[in-house]
């Protein structure tokens, strides 16, 4: 009995030192508080004959600030720096973050805080609004409403001074159906926040940890990712080759390096741990292991169409 309680206590410990051990091996990521761009950001959506008028200010971004630290939390691939934390430091050292926050003193704070990684940005542009579609072949049309928000990230990694990712994330979203039965503009606007965070946390992790080739057998690529990561079977990614390092000739600030496509692969197969993909442009021979590679983001915005009868064309017909 003794020794199975020992055993017990033994695997226990041997389970801590493990899971403390795989932590430390994340890296610590903090995010500043984003700011609000020509704020506040007044989003007016008319539905009918009502006009529903919803302003985005400070309390806003602040609430976005802390959704995405919670998302990037669950993630599990990073140590993120508690906000109350973060803050507490930065007052301490009587360091204000107020108005747009410069790449060297992102660096600054970042090392200061204990950051490997700073997240900052602003949010630039919400808008939504209500159409009437046309549904083709047919006489009847549908609601729909639309919106997009258009935020500014950047990545620093505060040890080496480089810009790991600067984005401007585009989200989109549609909501087909009667607005007034389905959602309401305030659920409608946090849907496109939690869309918009989700593309963010996908930026981040991308520019931190990027897809790279572990290895290429015949026309079949191995990518260090598995299963839980952004892409499905019959993404489409393309692969770059990392070339020079760019600095800016009057700060010689870091600004990244460049990137050359040299073809593009197709996800073929997701394993727990990795991934297989096959070439479907460019030549094999021009990819080597260590090539980065980054998922083609399709466009959400709607495409006009003009309703066609079936078999129809666009081209004018030949008399």
């Amino acid at each position: 009995m003794k020794i199975a309680k020992y055993f017990f206590v033994i695997t226990l410990i041997f389970e801590m030192f493990f899971s403390s051990s795989s932590f430390a091996d994340r890296p610590t990521i903090a995010v500043l508080d984003f700011k609000t761009l020509n704020k506040p950001i007044v989003i007016e959506i008319r539905m009918g004959k009502d006009v529903f008028s919803i302003k985005w200010g400070d309390d806003q971004t602040n609430l976005f600030t802390s959704e995405l630290i919670t998302a990037l939390v669950n993630t599990r691939k990073f140590d993120v720096l508690e906000r109350d934390r973060m803050n507490d430091i930065l007052k301490e050292h009587e360091f204000s973050t107020s108005g747009e926050v410069s790449h060297e003193k992102a660096i600054q704070i970042g090392k200061m805080i204990g950051a490997e990684y700073f997240v900052m940005g602003q949010v630039e542009l919400i808008e939504a609004e209500q159409k009437e579609v046309k549904i083709p072949y047919s006489d009847h049309t549908r609601t729909e409403l639309r919106g997009r928000m258009v935020v500014n990230m950047k990545i620093v990694d505060t040890r080496s001074g480089k810009i790991v990712a600067a984005k401007k994330v585009n989200s989109q979203d549609v909501h087909k159906g009667s607005a007034r039965d389905y959602t309401t503009p305030l659920a409608f606007i946090d849907m496109l926040k939690e869309k918009t965070v989700k593309l963010m946390v996908s930026g981040i992790i991308d520019g931190v940890f990027p897809v790279k080739i572990i290895k290429i057998v015949g026309n079949q690529v191995f990518l260090n990712r598995g299963l839980g990561d952004i892409f499905k079977v019959g993404d489409i990614m393309k692969v770059y080759n990392i070339g020079d390092e760019l600095i800016d000739p009057d700060t010689q600030e870091s600004l990244g390096t460049t990137e050359i496509e040299v073809g593009r692969i197709k996800i073929t197969e997701i394993q727990p741990k990795f991934t297989k993909a096959r070439m479907v442009e460019g030549k094999i021979e021009e990819i080597s292991t260590g090539m980065i590679c980054r998922l083609i983001q399709e466009s959400t915005e709607p495409k006009a169409s003009e309703p066609k009868t079936p078999g129809s064309s666009s081209k004018p017909i030949p008399w």
